[in-house]
């Protein structure tokens, strides 16, 4: 199982070293990069002054997303689509072999059946032109998806993800599941029951505060995975574990989260508890060690 530090509320971006020393401090196996500000280095300044932290660093490059808007007009997606050379180079030099897409909740300018028929198609490409270069790509919902002011709906619920990925049929484009996301937009236990374990590219965790209605939730109403024995994110990892998933997991944050401790604090709390979680899932070290020993002290300062 790979820990992956990812971006989200870290406020990272453009940084470069400091990620990786959080990560190396840390014990994270990988990193999540900004491939956007990747691209950006690399024509403005080369490809070995772009890559030299990373390929430095001894820890490596885990997931990114994906520079493509699937729902943009013709123009500007042929435009993103011929960077995918480029973004290709430079995730074979980082041996980076996942990626992800988070699928737009709306449009001003196609109605959901035009929208859904363009992603279908554009994903299809997209998933054949990384298929060559052994890289996956995994969907997800936009957090905050249910809240989207768009004239025309698109992809609020996971159960459309879901006919999307079916219906985009390519072993190459799969899912990344976040269990608050999931939740927030109506997904079930069924659901997570019932997937095929070979679409899952990754894994993101986290819960909602007790008390909190995830189909009215706001992005920042998050925590922590399992810090109450209910915990969604903790269930969906042991069956995830149990059934034989060994890709990537991470913590799903909020930038509100670093408001009242430092963000270094944080990533070292995301750290341990993914290490406890990991551990009590796979059945090597006992429950109280999430709902009765150190990890519940971690719960109480957020």
């Amino acid at each position: 199982m790979e820990k992956i530090l990812n971006l989200r509320g870290l406020g990272t971006a453009g940084r470069q070293n400091e990620l990786i020393e959080m990560a190396l401090t840390h014990r994270f196996d990988a990193v999540e990069i900004d491939m956007t500000d990747l691209l950006g280095r690399d024509a403005a300044m080369g490809r070995r002054f772009a890559l030299q932290f990373l390929q430095s660093a001894k820890t490596k490059v885990g997931t990114f997303k994906l520079p493509i808007a699937c729902g943009a007009d013709e123009a500007v997606f042929q435009r993103d689509f011929a960077k995918l050379d480029v973004v290709i180079e430079l995730a074979r030099e980082l041996k980076c072999s996942r990626c992800y897409i988070e699928v737009e909740a709306g449009s001003d300018s196609a109605n959901f059946q035009e929208n859904f028929e363009t992603h279908r198609r554009r994903l299809q490409e997209i998933g054949q032109k990384l298929q060559e270069s052994g890289i996956r790509v995994g969907l997800t919902l936009q957090h905050g998806a249910a809240q989207s002011t768009k004239t025309y709906q698109f992809l609020r619920t996971v159960d459309e993800l879901l006919t999307l990925v079916r219906l985009v049929g390519h072993k190459n484009v799969g899912l990344l599941i976040d269990t608050w996301n999931w939740q927030a937009c109506g997904g079930s236990w069924k659901q997570v029951e019932d997937l095929n374990l070979a679409l899952v590219t990754e894994v993101r965790l986290a819960d909602f505060p007790a008390g909190v209605d995830p189909l009215k939730a706001k992005p920042q109403q998050i925590e922590f995975p399992g810090n109450r024995p209910d915990s969604f994110a903790f269930r969906v990892l042991s069956h995830l574990l149990q059934s034989g998933y060994d890709n990537s997991v991470s913590i799903a944050t909020h930038a509100s989260m670093f408001v009242e401790q430092s963000r270094d604090q944080i990533v070292y709390e995301m750290s341990q508890r993914l290490n406890v979680l990991l551990e009590v899932a796979a059945g090597t070290r006992s429950s109280e060690a999430l709902w009765g020993g150190e990890t519940a002290e971690l719960a109480a300062v957020q």
